[in-house]
């Protein structure tokens, strides 16, 4: 795989042109609403069963993750919106289900996860910053209300 990646001298870094692939291939499947199978999409751009089986390998590397962060940010939006809709459900039953929306609560906080890598620091704060988000957005929902 060596053949793939490229050093960029000037910023002292590598980059991976196969990984920054594969992100690519993640977001395209993302905006359409298909299923990802980190497993498959690592096969197709040539990684071996090891490495498509410890996908944790290409999604923490630089060049996965500038490539995944222009999904990663409106993907947390969502999240911190069906969260709060979920808390406003208890006062509210006539909109959609509190089920719906915890699967979609849900299944962002795994791709978001998944892709993000595991930076477990910045996870935390980050959760911190979104629970912040979702008692602010519970505030404006009252103030309507």
């Amino acid at each position: 795989m060596s053949h793939l990646i490229k050093s960029d001298s000037a910023k002292g870094k590598k980059i991976s042109f196969q990984a920054k692939a594969v992100a690519k291939d993640v977001v395209e499947k993302v905006s359409k609403g298909e299923k990802i199978s980190m497993y498959k999409i690592l096969r197709d751009h040539g990684y071996s069963h090891w490495y498509a089986k410890q996908s944790s390998r290409v999604i923490n590397t630089n060049s996965f993750q500038e490539e995944i962060n222009s999904i990663i940010e409106p993907m947390r939006e969502v999240r911190v919106w069906a969260i709060a809709a979920i808390l406003e459900q208890v006062q509210n039953f006539n909109r959609l289900s509190v089920t719906d929306l915890a699967n979609v609560a849900s299944k962002m906080t795994h791709d978001i996860l998944l892709l993000g890598g595991t930076d477990g620091g910045s996870a935390n704060k980050q959760a911190v910053k979104d629970l912040t988000e979702i008692g602010d957005i519970l505030k404006e929902f009252r103030k309507s209300a």
